[in-house]
């Protein structure tokens, strides 16, 4: 994952000052070290992560002579459906035409140029163009504002601050929260919504750090902020079919494409394989794709098996999974994941739905 950051103020005082927090602001996301692109009333940087397979000749963040500067974290779906659409807006982004391949993505064309060639077509409106998981920070130089999009599931996350001094956001809390006068007053709206379950997506944990909401907009300068809901659950758009069976078959392809479109990478990809119907389905759906040479390497997988409680011990059902693929995956038992659990320091979000907050960061550290 992108880490992803910036400020924008007129005071170069306050640039300096909480852009260095920024900058070292997460040591646990990206693998590329840290880039800045410097405006004169802003500053955007990114720690890229090059292992998204359109992602490994990318210079972050990207910027424009018109004045645009774009920082880009996550992944773009309809890829081949948007590079047919801005293929002059490519042109102007890039400098060279993308050909599109056969597999339906393209060569040389990164996702974050396409999230900033469909900005160039639509302006804001691009945000309802795009499908996929990310979050990403658009500089608009004219304006002196800046924009701050997040997908309609919210999956990346992305926080901001305003200031009457400036703006500054970054994807991790641990920038933000080294600001101490930013982490020193706790929200007690999210601390009443925690316990009853009913997280504010727009709020944190510190008053002063809010988050970017799901599927919406958040254009931030020194007139003010604005916050755009892009995207709702609600709509009346129905699909109707005559028989069961082109439902079945629409669900089937849609399936296939949500597991192949999260297999992009130039690295094995790692499926949480509990043995239950929901993770068995993805991992033999992407076997499927790896033998019709859709993807590029099978899926590995990693099981959590909980000695300590009878009732939650699903290894049977993890071994038949295994047996079919003729492939041993990783077994992790409770103990290990306590472990890691306290050996680990991180940030977080809270959710209350999670008994062992950090526990995912634990994971990603063992299967490295």
């Amino acid at each position: 994952m992108n880490y992803q950051f910036g400020v924008v103020s007129r005071d170069p005082k306050f640039m300096a000052t909480w852009l260095t927090p920024l900058v070292g602001g997460s040591d646990r996301q990206g693998s590329d070290g840290c880039r800045l692109e410097r405006r004169p009333n802003a500053a955007l940087g990114m720690r890229a992560d090059s292992r998204h397979r359109h992602e490994s000749d990318s210079t972050y963040p990207i910027a424009l002579a018109c004045g645009k500067v774009l920082t880009f974290d996550g992944r773009l779906d309809n890829r081949l459906e948007l590079i047919v659409a801005l293929d002059e807006e490519l042109n102007q982004v890039a400098g060279k035409a993308s050909a599109p391949a056969i597999d339906g993505t393209t060569r040389d064309t990164p996702d974050h140029s396409i999230a900033l060639a469909a900005w160039l077509r639509w302006k804001d409106a691009a945000v309802e163009h795009l499908i996929g998981d990310f979050a990403f920070a658009l500089y608009d130089e004219a304006s002196e504002s800046v924009s701050l999009v997040r997908d309609f599931a919210g999956t990346r996350p992305l926080y901001f601050v305003r200031e009457m001094r400036g703006v500054l956001w970054a994807s991790d809390l641990a920038g933000l929260t080294k600001l101490t006068n930013l982490s020193s007053e706790v929200s007690d709206e999210y601390i009443a919504s925690y316990l009853i379950l009913d997280e504010d997506v727009g709020r944190t944990p510190y008053r002063n750090i809010r988050c970017v909401p799901p599927g919406s907009l958040v254009r931030a300068g020194h007139d003010g902020e604005r916050i755009r809901r892009y995207w709702t659950i609600t709509s009346t758009r129905e699909i109707h079919y005559k028989c069961d069976a082109d439902y079945e078959e629409h669900l089937f392809h849609l399936l296939r494409e949500s597991i192949r479109v999260r297999l992009r990478s130039t690295g094995p990809a790692v499926c949480e394989l509990s043995g239950g119907v929901d993770s068995s389905s993805i991992v033999c759906i992407a076997d499927r794709l790896h033998s019709e040479g859709l993807v590029g390497d099978y899926v590995r997988t990693a099981s959590y098996i909980w000695d300590g409680s009878p009732g939650s011990d699903e290894r049977k059902y993890v071994h038949e999974v295994e047996k079919m693929r003729k492939i041993q995956g990783l077994h992790v038992f409770d103990d290990e994941i306590l472990s890691w659990t306290r050996e680990v320091s991180h940030t977080v979000v809270p959710n209350p739905m999670h008994c062992l907050p950090g526990t995912n960061r634990a994971d990603a550290e063992y299967l490295k």
